[in-house]
């Protein structure tokens, strides 16, 4: 089957626009006090997760981008991970379509196989019915052609069998490394909102101490 041509799915969706968000009280505050209590190595280790599913998602996906002769392959590692995770959808609904057309290649070419199978024996009962030599000849002739057209259509089912298999395989592999990355991005979120939220309890008992002293 031939590589699908580069950009025939279209441009990669937008970079969505970031939300603006309230800035935490006594950043620099809050900041000092993560230095302090060494919590960066946390954010250091869930990067590095992150990046490494990242990195065996990205091999998955270019090297099929790259099979089918598209130029998006070496954007991939500046894209953000909404972007990826769209191209990977775009990926996988492709991978479904050409599934589809497979089968429908592989019932055509049944049809045409019975087809040739009831045109066999029409001629050979039409040719046992006129005893000829010229007639037995083009029997044979015809006999040899539905054999290499069988054969042909074998060869043919088998590969788009094998490459079914194969996409399948594609699919499930990127399905579960998003499924995993998006895992691993909700675990960050959370311990970084859990950081957050104690980070703002102990500026708060900074301000109350101020206060007390103050007085």
């Amino acid at each position: 089957m031939a590589p699908i041509p580069a950009g025939s799915r279209g441009p990669s969706p937008a970079r969505p626009p970031q939300r603006a968000t309230a800035s935490p009280p006594k950043a620099a505050g809050w900041r000092q006090a993560l230095k302090q209590t060494g919590r960066r190595d946390r954010f250091s280790v869930f990067n590095r997760d992150v990046n490494i599913a990242k990195a065996e998602m990205l091999e998955v996906l270019g090297n099929i981008l790259k099979d089918w002769g598209d130029n998006a392959v070496y954007d991939l590692p500046k894209m953000r991970y909404e972007e990826i995770f769209h191209k990977t959808r775009d990926v996988l609904t492709e991978l479904a379509q050409l599934c589809y057309t497979q089968e429908n290649l592989i019932q055509n070419l049944k049809g045409d196989l019975e087809d040739s199978r009831k045109q066999a024996e029409a001629t050979s009962v039409f040719q046992l019915l006129a005893p000829s030599d010229k007639l037995a000849h083009e029997l044979e002739k015809e006999k040899s052609k539905n054999e290499q057209l069988r054969e042909d259509v074998a060869e043919v089912t088998e590969k788009c069998r094998i490459m079914s298999m194969e996409q399948n395989e594609t699919k499930h592999s990127l399905t579960s490394q998003l499924q995993e990355c998006q895992t691993r991005i909700d675990e960050g979120n959370e311990i970084a909102s859990t950081i957050l939220s104690r980070l703002v309890e102990k500026d708060l008992k900074i301000d109350e101490l101020h206060r007390k002293l103050e007085k």
